[in-house]
């Protein structure tokens, strides 16, 4: 009942909004919708990659390299083989576990489907990232390749927006936390000025002071 998971939807223009704006370098994004947020340079990874992620029955490579098709066009089709060497290097680079990739991206772990919808946005080298629960039911040995590339693009400059359920997820990567309750922000925490303790108290005090005012 927090809000967050509210959060990333409504940014990205998925979910209408009765107000507010986004802006992107102090540019207000006109018309939002989600076409406009990528075209705004923003990369988006959902909480729920089954139903807002994957294509299923489609190969790795048809996942990996679906946010620009454009990429790989070559005069009047698609340039498969070009598909094939990008989605292979990336492949390589994430260490994602597939025989091969024209695997159907429904048979491979969730770590394994959470590394190839992050490297579909990696090659689109956006600015802005929101990631909604980057590292969900996945194994500890993909959460490990994830948390690295999402230092990596911080290191390069990138604006990362993260919303996630786990602690130690938000203190590794996080420059700032800010904790939600009924849908507005009770909190802010600056890096080196937070302990778990602290996070866990405000979470807390702002849920029962909600159930109170429920009550």
């Amino acid at each position: 009942g927090s809000g967050r998971e509210m959060l990333v939807p409504l940014i990205t223009g998925q979910t209408p909004s009765i107000g507010g704006s986004v802006a992107v370098d102090d540019t207000e994004i006109e018309n939002y919708s989600p076409k406009s947020a990528l075209n705004a340079g923003m990369a988006f990874l959902s909480a729920d990659r089954y139903s807002q992620g994957v294509i299923a029955i489609q190969s790795v490579r048809t996942n990996l390299t679906l946010s620009d098709v454009k990429r790989n066009w070559n005069t009047f089709r698609l340039d498969h083989k070009a598909e094939k060497v990008e989605s292979e290097d990336w492949i390589t680079k994430l260490d994602v576990k597939t025989p091969t990739s024209e695997t159907p991206i429904g048979s491979l772990s969730g770590g394994n489907q959470q590394k190839v919808l992050l490297a579909r946005w990696l090659q689109t080298e956006s600015d802005v990232w929101l990631l909604d629960e980057p590292t969900r039911g996945v194994d500890v040995a993909s959460k490990l390749t994830i948390h690295e590339q999402l230092r990596e693009l911080r290191d390069l400059g990138a604006c990362l927006l993260i919303v996630s359920s786990e602690l130690e997820e938000l203190t590794a990567l996080c420059d700032r936390i800010l904790v939600v309750s009924n849908r507005k922000v009770v909190a802010t925490f600056e890096s080196g000025q937070w302990s778990n303790e602290q996070l866990l108290a405000e979470m807390f005090s702002a849920h029962r002071g909600q159930r109170a005012v429920n009550h």
